[in-house]
């Protein structure tokens, strides 16, 4: 079963052609992409090593988008940021899965982001 909160866009969102905010679809990215950042430090520190670059990688191209779209965002204090408390709660809980739920939860976080990813694409095709 899938317990994660993963951001994912929704419909009332603005990013959608139906709909269409640019301002509130901004938002709704930027705080979903720093979201993102406690689950790729999960799925960094679960994978084999030869696969660790890749996964910086994906955090390190993350925090370039996040660093892209605060600077579009009329509004920087509506950024919605992870608690760090919470944070810290995710991921001891994250980690205290055992190896097969730490291989499923890491597939679910790396889909659920390019489905996140795809929509952005799409949003800044628009604009």
């Amino acid at each position: 079963e899938n317990n994660l909160k993963l951001p994912e866009i929704q419909r009332d969102d603005g990013c959608f052609h139906t709909g269409y905010n640019r301002d509130v679809c901004l938002l709704k990215i930027t705080s979903g992409l720093l979201e993102y950042q406690t689950y790729l430090e999960y799925v960094k520190n679960n994978l084999q090593d030869n696969k660790k670059d890749k996964a910086r990688a994906i955090q390190s191209n993350t925090k370039t988008l996040i660093r892209i779209f605060k600077q579009e965002v009329k509004d920087p204090g509506q950024i919605v940021f992870p608690d760090p408390t919470s944070e810290a709660l995710l991921l001891e809980k994250l980690e205290s899965q055992t190896e097969w739920l730490k291989s499923k939860t890491t597939q679910l976080i790396l889909t659920a982001l390019e489905e996140f990813l795809k929509v952005t694409k799409r949003f800044t095709l628009q604009n």
